[in-house]
């Protein structure tokens, strides 16, 4: 089963996924390399790139956009892309070591895939983004949604004790 397959399912199911998720131990340089570099670069690219097409000029123009070639365009989606790796490593390690202080395990690949599965959301909204109405719904409901898979994922993935689990 591929990240897309498992992002949807987390979405559907969130709290059954995690146990097919822990069945499948992955080191976190495959998770990073394999899953969350391409699809951190997909989402920035298609929200980066489409946004001159859902948003209209008049709006580009007040927020002072509405000069910006493609290439400064790109320029911006790789940066954004960069930023989001970086994000998302700092989100693993952070993850890895709270997960030890609580007495979870503290391994790595464990603290990928949930720093990673407990991200699509984020990932999914930011595409969803690009239509206005819709999307401003999206952007508020993911980071809670990330926070409530981060939190069923902790105990089946990280085994975190169930009392250390806020919720």
């Amino acid at each position: 089963m591929n990240f897309v397959t498992k992002a949807l399912k987390i979405l559907k199911n969130p709290v059954e996924i995690w146990n097919d998720i822990a069945g499948q131990w992955e080191d976190a340089g495959h998770v990073l390399i394999r899953f969350a570099i391409p699809w951190l670069v997909l989402a920035t690219a298609i929200s980066t790139a489409l946004t001159p097409f859902v948003i209209p000029y008049e709006t580009l123009a007040i927020m002072g956009l509405d000069h910006v070639s493609w290439a400064d365009r790109f320029g911006m989606g790789i940066i954004g892309a960069i930023v989001a790796i970086v994000q998302l490593i700092i989100y693993i390690e952070l993850t890895r070591f709270l997960s030890a202080q609580f007495g979870g395990s503290g391994d790595r690949g464990r603290a990928a895939q949930l720093a990673l599965y407990s991200y699509s959301p984020t990932l999914i909204a930011q595409i969803i983004a690009l239509f206005p109405v819709v999307g401003g719904a999206a952007a508020l409901a993911a980071p809670l949604f990330g926070i409530f898979l981060y939190v069923q994922g902790a105990t089946r993935l990280m085994g975190v004790p169930q009392r250390e689990v806020a919720g």
